[in-house]
């Protein structure tokens, strides 16, 4: 299992796409926080606005892709 997971971490790695942990989120970015995080990706399954494109998970931990989360904030209509 181990194995597979660096081998996915290698290879998310090498398509030039920046992949954080979840629970690291918060040392590279102030906004969202994980709490703030968790509710969004909660209410996107309800209404599927496109946040779970930005999000992976793999084994037990929750890989958010940092270019398409901020595309995905750029999409929307906050009035």
């Amino acid at each position: 299992v181990v194995v597979i997971i660096i081998f996915l971490f290698f290879k998310l790695s090498n398509n030039k796409m920046k992949y954080i942990e979840l629970s690291e989120w918060n040392k590279h970015h102030q906004y969202p926080s994980t709490t703030q995080f968790r509710y969004l990706l909660q209410k996107n399954k309800k209404c599927d606005s496109g946040l779970s494109k930005a999000v992976k998970k793999i084994g037990g931990k929750l890989l958010v892709n940092e270019t398409a989360f901020f595309d995905w904030i750029d999409k929307q209509d906050y009035a």
